[in-house]
């Protein structure tokens, strides 16, 4: 069984910059109830603190807002209940994909030209 986030489409605008990932399950776009959260580099060095927090989605499109540049990373996630001898070993199963992506900034510093 294999989660994927796919095929990002990077919308940039100035009034709204979004990303937008499609969620695949063992190859076919997953329709169920998923959970995704979002951060970028330098938001925090705290683990799972994150500028966007779990958010659960139904469907297999997710749209997130970005309103800074930098290195972006998004984690959507999914669980299923275990069956047959799976339920030996454990009750739920957790497949996690993660996407990462970086929106350029404008240069900080000038350059200097040569003398």
């Amino acid at each position: 069984m294999v989660l994927s986030l796919l095929r990002p489409t990077a919308i940039l605008s100035i009034s709204s910059p979004a990303v937008i990932g499609f969620i695949y399950y063992n190859g076919k776009p997953y329709t169920g109830q998923g959970t995704w959260d979002a951060t970028y580099n330098g938001f925090s060095t705290e683990s799972e603190d994150c500028f966007y927090p779990k958010t659960v989605v139904s469907g297999n499109t997710v749209r997130i807002h970005i309103p800074r540049p930098g290195r972006w990373f998004v984690r959507y996630f999914i669980k299923i209940d275990a069956t047959g001898k799976d339920l030996e070993k454990f009750t739920k199963m957790k497949h996690t994909a993660t996407l990462v992506f970086q929106i350029p900034n404008e240069r900080k510093i000038p350059e200097v030209e040569p003398k």
